[in-house]
């Protein structure tokens, strides 16, 4: 990519986020879909359409969430009017896929549908974004909440909450067609220095809409933007870099450091997961 950084600020920046991270970076997975991500950009970039869509697979097998830049590369492609490279990336993903996915399912079809179904049915977590708005008017209108330590987390319980879980999903899929549409628009003005430049931001915000819009946003989410937050463009590397350095040590104090006064709904500590909320939000914006 033209304007990178350099080596050395590269590393600076990752040893400070890598740090900020602390535990949550040695005890969850989610670093292998990053990783794995950030491998399939590079693919894309480089030509490699093939193995960048088999890697894909890898990386939405571990995640969902990577699955939304799929769209976002049959979009270039198209535009770029390259159809065989984009009939063998949809064949190689597919392919992969079932590769991976089927003896999962032949030898526990049940358990294999389960987790669909356990993804589906969970509630409002208590430090997504939809939970700051039940959280706030807790702490200044004594609205009434409740926390539910349900699949594997703790759940907020509100009286909007079913509406607000339904939409989610809404808010999700308009965020990702906005994206889409702006790719399109921006690809066809050539406004962006370089091609590559305008994959990778899409691709960051499109994994920033799904962290945001789902009704989950557990500790280890913004684990997913790292190492790709290196690469944003550098129109707005400076303030994409800062905002997402300060959600990462937010989320830090959180777990585990303040987990239990979380749950206690202690008023500091909500005031720090809505701040937490609102950074992502305008590094989103």
């Amino acid at each position: 990519l033209k304007n990178k950084m350099s080596t050395v600020q590269t590393l600076l920046i990752s040893f400070w986020l890598t740090f900020s991270f602390g535990v949550i970076l040695a005890t969850r997975l989610d670093i292998f879909p990053a990783v794995f991500t950030l491998l399939t950009l590079y693919l894309y970039t480089k030509g490699n359409t093939i193995w960048a869509s088999c890697v894909l697979a890898i990386a939405v097998m571990f995640k969902a969430y990577p699955m939304v830049l799929a769209p976002l590369f049959m979009l270039d492609l198209f535009f770029k009017h390259k159809w065989r490279s984009l009939g063998s990336s949809l064949l190689g993903f597919s392919v992969s896929l079932l590769i991976i996915s089927l003896p999962f399912y032949w030898l526990q079809p049940e358990n294999y549908l389960a987790s669909f179904r356990y993804h589906a049915a969970r509630g409002i977590q208590l430090e997504s974004l939809y939970a700051s708005y039940a959280l706030l008017k807790h702490l200044f209108l004594a609205y009434p909440v409740q926390i539910q330590f349900i699949y594997g987390s703790a759940d907020l319980l509100f009286s909007s909450a079913p509406f607000l879980k339904t939409i989610s999903t809404y808010l999700g899929l308009a965020s990702f067609f906005a994206i889409y549409v702006r790719f399109c628009l921006i690809w066809r003005k050539e406004s962006y220095e370089t091609n590559k430049e305008l994959v990778m931001d899409s691709a960051i915000l499109l994994v920033l809409a799904f962290m945001i819009t789902f009704k989950v946003l557990s500790a280890q989410f913004p684990i997913w933007l790292f190492p790709m937050i290196l690469l944003v463009g550098r129109h707005s590397r400076f303030w994409s870099l800062f905002l997402y350095a300060c959600a990462v040590l937010l989320t830090h104090l959180l777990y585990p450091i303040m987990l239990s006064s979380l749950f206690g709904l202690a008023p500091p500590t909500v005031i720090l997961v809505v701040f937490r909320n609102i950074l992502l939000l305008a590094l989103f914006m």
